[in-house]
């Protein structure tokens, strides 16, 4: 009997999170075509001179719509073991960071954005995923970081690695929350005030691309500067380098935090 009461079990609960995970892709779905008719409104509507003002915050909020329900179903498709569908190919780690950066300028003038753009950094890696990195990391800077402070990307090929890293001026990561800076909806993330839209799921995604990568992912903080940092192996080469410690080894007074490794 209490086989029995197990196997029905076990069967309700799959049926539950196969129902669960067939109605986020169909919120999903249905829920992003009047998102892009209503962004594309307020596209219109910026451009006119009649409410530009208006336009500009539906856009912003479609936006926020669009990244939200973006994680929701990122979520549901690693909770149900279908990965995030990564399509490596050939790209220049360089020119896509100098892009999102540009893009950052131009969305966000009142914010300087510091990025010298190195020699061409080839890495085997899936574009769209990779631009949600830095993208999140992007506004993980300007959400935390000080007010008048410029957000630093920096990129660099060491021993068979890149490394990006994403900094801002702040204050350390008290140690309770670093713990779990890459764990799903994290109570830090559900209360901030800074980040109201957020569900704590950004950085927990990240590091799940990353890993899906064979990449790494890392937080430390040091000279006053709050950093995160990425690693990916580096096109044609072998991936034969030390340690991300030794990579992104905090002077003294610095502290690192762990890293997510892949698998």
């Amino acid at each position: 009997m209490l086989s029995e009461l197990l196997r029905a079990s076990n069967a309700r609960r799959a049926q539950l999170d196969s129902t669960r995970a067939q109605l986020l892709a169909m919120l999903g779905h249905d829920l992003r075509d009047p998102l892009n008719s209503i962004n594309m409104a307020g596209t219109l509507l910026e451009r006119s001179k009649a409410q530009p003002t208006l336009g500009k915050r539906i856009q912003s909020s479609s936006n926020r719509m669009q990244r939200l329900i973006g994680q929701v179903l990122d979520m549901s498709r690693i909770d149900g073991g279908l990965g995030l569908g990564m399509i490596l190919e050939p790209l220049d780690l360089a020119a896509l960071a100098e892009d999102l950066v540009e893009e950052m300028r131009l969305a966000y003038p009142a914010i300087r954005y510091e990025y010298a753009r190195p020699g061409p950094t080839p890495v085997r890696a899936d574009s769209g995923r990779i631009s949600q990195v830095l993208s999140n990391l992007l506004s993980n800077a300007r959400h935390h970081g000080q007010v008048g402070s410029p957000i630093r990307v920096a990129l660099a090929a060491h021993a068979g690695w890149a490394m990006l890293e994403v900094s801002n001026a702040g204050e350390p990561i008290g140690d309770e929350q670093a713990a779990t800076l890459f764990n799903p909806f994290k109570r830090s993330s559900l209360h901030n005030p800074r980040n109201r839209s957020g569900m704590g799921l950004g950085l927990y995604i990240v590091a799940t691309i990353v890993r899906e990568h064979e990449g790494e992912i890392a937080y430390r903080h040091e000279d006053g500067q709050v950093v995160f940092s990425v690693r990916l192996p580096l096109a044609e080469t072998e991936r034969a380098g030390p340690d991300l410690s030794r990579h992104a080894s905090a002077p003294a007074g610095g502290k690192l935090r762990p890293t997510i490794r892949a698998a």
